[in-house]
């Protein structure tokens, strides 16, 4: 039993029917020598069966594989715990949504079929509870758990990459059509109805992955969700362009309204319909001032004309604000990035940035902030774990709330505002509450070596300089 903010749960519960243990151990048995009598053969190629087995589902129930004989099904992998939300989460949203176009199109005998990367955690229990949470039909959606050697002869027979490492499953993405005779992609009617769906989903994109690939180097590349770091986003070649216009001449203290033109590099519009729903949100903005005293976190609305995002905010000071561009095309799912400034008209801060003495503490409202880094100094290079400790002043309760499907949101920049970091807790699963008094926060956080000048030496523990201060944001319950 675990405990978490005064609530409790059982994790790591079995089913203890001896039929059921016999028959999945047996299974797992048969695939383990199929896939070792296959050797480098054993993936499965497009056209071929796909491998007999034996699994639990969400209930707890032994599903063999031949239940699916007579249906079309989509089949892929996924784990309960993923903290990424342009991976297991979004290809769970995936197959909800198709599973719903299915139903309204008529289309009958459809199964679909999650397997956990991550048996030793997701229980039959854990995946009923990720299935309940999101709402999801279990009539015709299943999801599998089983012995971890079953697991991953599936990966090997369906080519699935997938390893621990630092905390996080780090794994490829694979879905499956497999028709009415078991047979990987072997697409009838039925099944060619469901691959146009996935690949529309979210919506109908007609970009594709070449038009954000740049020719030449000093390009961005596509973000690693799995390692989260500091983003040079300025001094690198975006695949996209990114422009800003105002209506009047923006003023600090004055609300601005403004339009954002974001095109491919080749300029192509780039649409609602070309973005995916991440945290919540088809684009994030990062808005900050010289001083990094002011920064916003904005969320654009789709203009009147294609590749248009228009938005509004109240600067505090003048100067050139930087507007970062986060967002996750449909067709590379990985984030991308973007920059332009705007000129605000005014006084600016009269505190530069980089001249506070540095402070891992911050206080507002009566709360208290507290990050703490481990290894403490940073290196550069190498990854750091942050934890993040908020408390109130007279010991009383923290009752936060979710943003963009979490508890916390950490957000870096360096004093020349050339990129940034934007993380989320680890602590993923914002159906377990934080500690009502004294909720934390654990972050993993990536900060490269300092840029150099063609010819420069590099000197033994260069880094950029990151300020991770300003002003705390957050969400009160009933506020």
């Amino acid at each position: 039993m675990v405990g978490r903010g005064g609530a409790a749960r059982l994790e790591r519960i079995w089913p203890d029917d001896k039929v059921a243990l016999d028959s999945v151990d047996a299974g797992a048995r048969m695939l383990r020598q199929d896939t070792l009598e296959k050797g480098g053969a054993a993936y499965r190629e497009i056209g071929e069966k796909v491998p007999d087995f034996v699994l639990y589902d969400q209930a707890g129930r032994v599903v063999d594989s031949a239940r699916f004989r007579g249906k079309q099904v989509m089949l892929n992998f996924i784990y309960s715990r993923c903290p990424l939300a342009n991976m297991c989460p979004l290809s769970t949203s995936k197959m909800m949504a198709t599973q719903k176009l299915a139903r309204e199109a008529g289309v009958a005998d459809i199964e679909f079929v999650s397997i956990t990367l991550d048996p030793s955690y997701d229980t039959p229990g854990v995946l009923r509870e990720y299935a309940d949470a999101r709402g999801i039909d279990t009539r015709n959606f299943s999801f599998l758990t089983g012995p971890d050697s079953a697991i991953r002869d599936l990966w090997a027979q369906f080519g699935v990459f997938a390893e621990f490492k630092d905390g996080i499953l780090n794994h490829t993405l694979a879905t499956l059509l497999i028709d009415e005779k078991g047979r990987i992609a072997a697409i009838t009617a039925a099944a060619a109805l469901l691959y146009a769906a996935v690949r529309e989903l979210p919506t109908g994109t007609n970009l594709s992955h070449m038009d954000f690939r740049v020719q030449g180097g000093n390009s961005i590349e596509f973000c690693d969700p799995a390692n989260p770091q500091f983003l040079p986003v300025v001094a690198v070649r975006s695949p996209v362009s990114l422009a800003v216009a105002t209506t009047a001449l923006p003023l600090a203290g004055s609300e601005v309204d403004a339009t954002l033109v974001l095109t491919t590099f080749s300029g192509k519009p780039i649409a609602p319909e070309d973005l995916q729903v991440v945290q919540t949100r088809r684009m994030h903005l990062l808005i900050v001032d010289p001083s990094l005293d002011d920064y916003q976190h904005v969320h654009p609305r789709p203009g009147r004309r294609p590749g248009e995002w228009e938005f509004r905010f109240r600067p505090r000071f003048g100067g050139a604000y930087r507007i970062f561009a986060d967002f996750t095309p449909v067709a590379t799912n990985r984030g991308l990035y973007a920059e332009t400034e705007m000129d605000v008209g005014g006084p600016p801060n009269p505190v530069a940035a980089g001249s506070q003495a540095p402070s891992w503490t911050a206080a507002e409202d009566g709360y208290r902030f507290a990050l703490s880094p481990s290894p403490h100094p940073i290196r550069a290079g190498a990854p750091s774990d942050l934890r993040l400790v908020i408390t109130r002043a007279d010991g009383g309760p923290v009752p936060l709330e979710p943003v963009m499907d979490a508890f916390a949101h950490l957000v870096a920049f360096d004093t020349q505002r050339s990129g940034f970091a934007h993380i989320h807790p680890r602590e993923a699963d914002v159906s377990r509450r934080p500690d009502a008094r004294r909720p934390a926060f654990s972050f993993r956080l990536t900060i490269p070596l300092r840029h150099l000048e063609p010819g420069e030496p590099r000197r033994q523990g260069d880094v950029r300089p990151v300020l991770v201060r300003g002003r705390p944001v957050i969400r009160i319950s009933g506020a």
